[in-house]
This record gives C-alpha cells, sequence and structure tokens, in this order.
C-alpha cells in the first residue's frame, strides 16, 4: 500500500508518516515483557517499516540517471542480504557486550530517528507530485478532481489501495516472485535461530564463539 500511496502524495510524505509509527512500534517491542506482546509490536513495526524498502528503490529512480541505475539499484538490492547476515553478528555482540537483549531493538530504534531528522531536511523526489504541487501553486491546475472528501476517500481506497491487492492476486510474476521472497527471508531467518541453538547444543560453543 505504501509505493501507491507515494505516487499521489509523495514519497517523502510516505517516509515521514511510516517511520515514526515504525519506531513506536519497535519501542513497544522493545519494552514489551511477553513473548506475544513482542511478536505482535514487530510484526506490525515490520508492515509499517516495509513501505520505506519498497520506496527507496523508487527514490533512487527518480533523481539517478538511465547509465547509473543498475548500478545503484545492485548496490541498493544487496544491502537487505548483507545487513541479514551481518545483524546476526552484531546482535550477537551486543547481547555479549551489553548483556540485554532489549538493546538489539534499542540500536536499530536509533538509527532510525537519525536517519529521520535528516529526512525532514530532504526535498520530494517524484516528479509527478512535484509538477502537481507546482501546477496547483500558480493556479494551473483545476480543483475539480478530488475536491470532497468522499472523492479523497474512494480514490484512496479503490485505486490506491485495490490496486496492490489486484496486482498480487492477479498478476502470476507479482504472486510468485512474493512467495519466492517471503520463503526466502523465512529460510534465512531459520538459519539465524537454528545455527546457535546447533553451534551450543551439539558443539558447545560459548556465546563469543557463536558472535
Amino acid at each position: 500500500v505504501g509505493a501507491p500511496l507515494s505516487e499521489t502524495y509523495g514519497r517523502k510524505a510516505v517516509y515521514l508518516v511510516t517511520t515514526p509509527i515504525f519506531m513506536v512500534l519497535m519501542i513497544g517491542g522493545t519494552l514489551c515483557n511477553t513473548i506475544s506482546g513482542l511478536i505482535l509490536c514487530r510484526f506490525l513495526a515490520a508492515v509499517f517499516g516495509s513501505s520505506n524498502i519498497s520506496n527507496a528503490s523508487a527514490t533512487i529512480l527518480d533523481y539517478t540517471s538511465d547509465n547509473e541505475r543498475g548500478t545503484v539499484l545492485a548496490i541498493y538490492y544487496a544491502v537487505p542480504t548483507v545487513a541479514a547476515t551481518l545483524a546476526p553478528l552484531v546482535g550477537g555482540f551486543i547481547m555479549i557486550r551489553i548483556g540485554e537483549w532489549r538493546w538489539t531493538q534499542w540500536v536499530p530504534i536509533i538509527l532510525a530517528a537519525a536517519f529521520y531528522c535528516l529526512l525532514i531536511f530532504t526535498k520530494e523526489t517524484y516528479k509527478a507530485v512535484i509538477l502537481r504541487r507546482r501546477a496547483t501553486q500558480l493556479g494551473l491546475m483545476g480543483t475539480h478532481r478530488g475536491t470532497t472528501i468522499e472523492a479523497s476517500l474512494r480514490h484512496l481506497f479503490i485505486v490506491l489501495f485495490q490496486r496492490p491487492i489486484h496486482m498480487l492476486l492477479t498478476e502470476p510474476i507479482v504472486t510468485c516472485i512474493s512467495l519466492y521472497n517471503g520463503f526466502l527471508f523465512g529460510l534465512l531467518y531459520a538459519f539465524v535461530i537454528s545455527i546457535p541453538w546447533v553451534f551450543k547444543k551439539y558443539y558447545g560453543f560459548d556465546p563469543h564463539a557463536q558472535a
């Protein structure tokens, strides 16, 4: 949903709205004392954080030339893989150094807050939104479209919310890629959880050696 919303309201607007919700839910997960509360907060945080991931590539395409897009996108798409590989290592050292699992949550919260402060001072990158806002300021855009609350809500729920769901259910390539990516991430994080347990139980590794 975050991707089509950015096409109507701009990339920056989606970042500014979803990132604080992501941070609040991460804080909620950090302060939880039950595994069910932690799972729920982490799930909802991932839901709101996912829009930033989907819009980041679109933002890159907004300001890079055609000749540089391949290189820049290759670097960007490598980041989640590298981060998912290094995160357990960094989290292990945090646990060893501080001895509190909650700091594995506080660190990404602090990083998100730092980048959010920088985001406030950035400009919108989506050309269609920039041109529409400029036309509105110059009085060159009609006011008949989307002037009522009913029309705005209809556009929001029917066009923006229905579009990604429709593509997910009716476009085989989108469905297959989504399922494949979900399988890969599930497999990756299953390894992240199982490897420390295996090395501790069967090989007698201590926490330092596991990290």
